[in-house]
């Protein structure tokens, strides 16, 4: 029977390990196991994939180990006696990069490999040194590729398949990545790097974008207070004014949302300044959200987008965020296609609360009978995939791998 002071220690250990800061990089280490196949197999590239995941952040990496100068090209060893045998391992090498729409600022990585006489892994025939890899630059997705060195560096682990020596090859590869790109990946390398919306002026008063406050030709009157506006702003702005305003002779107009959600919108028809308040729950998010439907921006996007931000600075800025808040915010995410609070929430639930997230939500998106998923989930028509299959593939990516925190 375990003791369970085992398990205190334990806790109080997590506990302690939450409160060390946590350093400018990361590492992770990763160990690919293969065969080796028959020599007379024809194997062009053989490929894997895992996962560095750490709190709010999940990147996906794919390796190669590429045996040909490409992995469509019959040039290379095997089967071709005119082609040069140098030519062949030369051209051999072992790359990492990041998955399709990965985008990763900075890192490096460390590559080495041993082969094993058998199947058991017990007798080497070579292991090489940790070298570091070869970084390469300009690709499309903006994310990283590394790749060995050219030369004989892979020239045992290519003899290995060439000759037929070995039965397990061992790859070890080692990912320092910056810290950052798993704590606030949406401040520099997500849609909100290019895309920020202009906050308020410290003197709005002094500001002539605002004079509409206090000179408006139109009050809006909501249900806690009435707001100024110009008709003229409004029609140019909103589609629901452009088609109501010029059938109207009125100088007001009455809406059923609250001021405190009101007044940002219409604040941002005049200014194109728009901040969320500093505190706010998801109340206000659910009512903020559903006067931006109401009005319906001509650039309701922009304005998503600045509701979107906010939350992911809201959640970024927790330093432990606790289950349910993660859980909701998985939930808003998904109903209004929020990628990026979605990458974060279900990051943190499959690196921190998976166990939680598995007990309360066994069959996934399949367990009506839960209310908590009635609630968060039921009403919402995924697209891509769900808050449920999301948290799987992050935790099963990372499954594999090891975290090393200096």
């Amino acid at each position: 029977m375990a003791n369970p002071a085992h398990a205190i220690f334990f806790e109080e250990a997590i506990e302690e390990r939450a409160l060390e800061p946590i350093p400018e990089n990361i590492s992770f280490t990763f160990g690919w196991v293969f065969s080796v196949p028959n020599a007379d197999t024809d194997i062009r590239m053989i490929q894997t994939s895992f996962g560095t995941n750490f709190k709010a952040g999940a990147c996906e990496w794919n390796v190669q180990l590429r045996l040909r100068q490409s992995p469509f090209s019959l040039s290379g060893f095997g089967g071709h006696p005119r082609r040069r045998a140098h030519h062949s391992m030369s051209q051999a090498h072992i790359m990492v990069e990041t998955a399709r729409n990965t985008k990763i600022l900075g890192g490096s990585c460390r590559i080495a490999y041993t082969v094993y006489h058998d199947e058991d892994m017990r007798l080497e025939l070579h292991s090489s040194p940790k070298v570091d890899a070869i970084a390469s630059s300009g690709m499309i997705t903006d994310g990283l590729r590394f790749r060995t060195p050219s030369g004989q560096y892979i020239e045992k682990l290519v003899a290995a398949f060439k000759k037929n020596e070995g039965k397990k090859i061992v790859v070890y590869i080692e990912m320092i990545l910056p810290s950052r790109y798993f704590l606030r990946h949406f401040e520099e390398t997500s849609i909100f790097a290019h895309r920020r919306l202009h906050g308020y002026p410290s003197d709005i008063e002094q500001d002539f974008r605002f004079d509409f406050s206090t000179n408006g030709d139109y009050t809006i009157k909501c249900p806690d207070g009435d707001l100024k506006a110009n008709r003229q702003a409004l029609y140019l702005s909103s589609l629901f004014f452009r088609n109501f305003l010029p059938s109207s002779h009125s100088k007001e107009f009455i809406v059923r949302h609250r001021i405190d959600a009101v007044k940002p919108i219409i604040w941002y028809f005049h200014s194109l300044c728009f901040e969320m308040p500093a505190t706010y729950d998801f109340e206000f998010v659910r009512r903020i959200i559903d006067a931006i439907e109401f009005f319906h921006p001509i650039s309701k996007l922009e304005l998503m987008n600045g509701v979107h931000r906010s939350l992911c600075q809201k959640l970024a800025d927790e330093e432990s965020p606790n289950f349910d808040t993660v859980l909701r915010m998985a939930s808003i995410a998904s109903r209004h296609r929020f990628q990026e609070l979605k990458n974060m929430a279900c990051s943190l639930l499959a690196n921190e609360f998976y166990g939680k997230f598995k007990a309360i939500f066994p069959q996934g998106e399949q367990n009506i009978a839960n209310p908590q998923y009635r609630d968060l989930f039921m009403t919402q028509h995924f697209i891509g995939q769900t808050p449920f299959d999301y948290v799987e593939k992050i935790y099963r990516s990372g499954f594999r791998t090891n975290v090393i925190m200096p």
